[in-house]
């Protein structure tokens, strides 16, 4: 039996497929009209397989979703989708997704690339990876965090996935070692895993923060850095997490590191950090076109932020761009 989550904005399609895989002797372990929904619960179930739609609800695409439940979660999924074209193919197909449906789809049809998805992906399991074993406790732990803190603060969920997916861009550009892009993948979903020991009279404060609450809230990276070095698996994540509000000219917190002493992990989810909250609505931060907050890293390039990381980062733009 398979534990398959449902993303489908659509009630009756997600209904329906409810029904056809119950008939299969699958169990549907969720539905959602969004990525954001899914995440939700990839982070609180344990889940074998996804079928989703292209066209879902929210900020993140199907497309999106896929490469993230692939690279990060290793869960696969099918595409069921109503659009043909060779275009859409060739994106799923780049998203690591095991198989595409046309709708409308059969039963037979259905449980067919189910079955054949299932053991393909068992099979590319199967193969020699030295971190693969390191990688999924890692994994496993990780999730043991973020579901009850992503649970209360579904905004700081969202953020924290759409850093991961520029850290991660950053990370295949600067051709980092497999076992650390895996340890980016991990601290820059759990960089704000101290925000959930930081009062919420504090944390969602709209008006700016005093100097004592200021004080508070920078607590969040000891706080989060203390955390991780409570589980064996995220040990080695915990300076990662420390780190990452230095700033290159030593300016930073909480230890007023600078330049090369700021581990190179931290450096990158500083900037994805710092993109993010400058381009999406936050409740002490106002929204920044691209423009603006690309203007925003040249200015600080030097001072907040690894200039060659900036330069880096301006490069690849037009990819990191075809995400947001």
């Amino acid at each position: 039996m398979k534990r398959i989550l449902v993303v489908e904005d659509e009630g009756i399609v997600a209904l329906d497929l409810y029904e056809r895989l119950k008939r299969n002797g699958d169990l549907v372990v969720g539905t959602a009209k969004s990525a954001e929904e899914a995440l939700d619960l990839v982070v609180q179930e344990n889940v074998d397989f996804a079928l989703m739609d292209i066209m879902i609800d929210g900020d993140l695409s199907g497309i999106d979703l896929a490469k993230i439940l692939y690279e990060f979660f290793d869960i696969p999924v099918v595409f069921l989708s109503a659009l043909n074209n060779d275009h859409v193919k060739t994106m799923a197909i780049e998203s690591h997704a095991y198989g595409f449906i046309q709708k409308p789809f059969s039963s037979k049809e259905l449980y067919t690339i189910i079955d054949y998805a299932a053991k393909k992906h068992e099979h590319d399991r199967m193969k020699p990876n030295p971190y693969l074993a390191q990688y999924n406790r890692m994994l496993k732990e990780t999730k043991v965090l973020l579901a009850p803190f992503f649970e209360k603060n579904i905004e700081t969920a969202e953020h924290s996935f759409r850093v991961m997916k520029v850290c991660k861009i950053m990370a295949a550009h600067l051709f980092l070692p497999e076992l650390k892009s895996m340890q980016l993948d991990a601290a820059a979903l759990l960089h704000d895993i101290g925000k959930g020991l930081i009062p919420e009279q504090i944390l969602l404060k709209e008006q700016a923060l005093d100097e004592v609450e200021w004080a508070i809230m920078q607590e969040h990276t000891l706080k989060g850095a203390h955390i991780l070095s409570e589980t064996h698996e995220l040990m080695s994540l915990a300076q990662i997490v420390e780190c990452h509000h230095e700033w290159w000219n030593g300016e930073g917190y909480p230890r007023g590191l600078k330049g090369e002493e700021i581990p190179i992990l931290s450096r990158i989810i500083a900037i994805g950090d710092a993109w993010d909250v400058m381009t999406h609505s936050r409740v002490y931060s106002p929204v920044k076109s691209h423009e603006e907050a690309k203007r925003e890293l040249i200015k600080n390039k030097g001072k907040q932020f690894d200039p060659a990381l900036v330069e880096l980062f301006l490069d690849i733009y037009p990819e990191i761009y075809k995400t947001q």
